[in-house]
């Protein structure tokens, strides 16, 4: 008594046993339903990679189609550029000759007015290196002048230099203010 018996030792470890391994199986099965459960909320790997090589192959198609896009409005905007090129500078030589026509009328005016003033008995006197002189104080004694009149030039030598102008008859020098 005090020792049980060996068949019912044994016949309580199977029944343990049996009772764990149906427990391990519920539980596997319960596993494998919440698995298969979650797994129908997942997409097919298969489909997923089926979708992005899809996408990739659309998306390069895309890309070389606007590439030659690309290629062909570049050549077609070169191609109008020799043309662009071309009246561009023609405007550019154009608007230049109209300067410089004007130019040449403004200089034929100039020289127009400068011959009208020599004609009227006027001369210009040009120094030894050709500059306009102006003033009498300017002219040094012995310095070599040239006079241009409307029908030629001619050389001259100062017999003086730096000389006041000479004063018109009757004008009474001035006496300034008495205030």
């Amino acid at each position: 008594m005090a020792v049980p018996v060996r068949l019912d030792l044994v016949a309580s470890v199977q029944s343990h046993v049996l009772r764990l391994a149906n427990a391990v199986a519920r539980f596997l099965e319960e596993r494998r339903v919440r698995i298969t459960g979650l797994a129908r909320g997942l997409p097919d790997p298969r489909s997923l990679l089926e979708n992005a090589q899809q996408r990739l192959d659309d998306r390069a198609e895309r890309l070389a189609l606007g590439l030659v896009q690309l290629l062909r409005l570049g050549r077609e905007r070169l191609g109008h550029l020799p043309e662009r090129l071309s009246q561009g500078f023609a405007r550019f030589l154009e608007q230049r000759l109209l300067r410089l026509e004007t130019l040449a009328g403004r200089l034929e005016s100039h020289r127009l007015s400068h011959d009208n003033i020599l004609k009227r008995g006027y001369a210009l006197v040009r120094d030894h290196v050709g500059a306009v002189v102006i003033s009498a104080k300017a002219i040094l004694p012995g310095a070599s002048l040239a006079l241009e009149f409307h029908d030629g030039r001619v050389a001259v030598r100062a017999e003086g230099g730096g000389h006041k102008p000479a004063k018109k008859p009757g004008t009474e020098p001035d006496q300034g203010s008495l205030l």
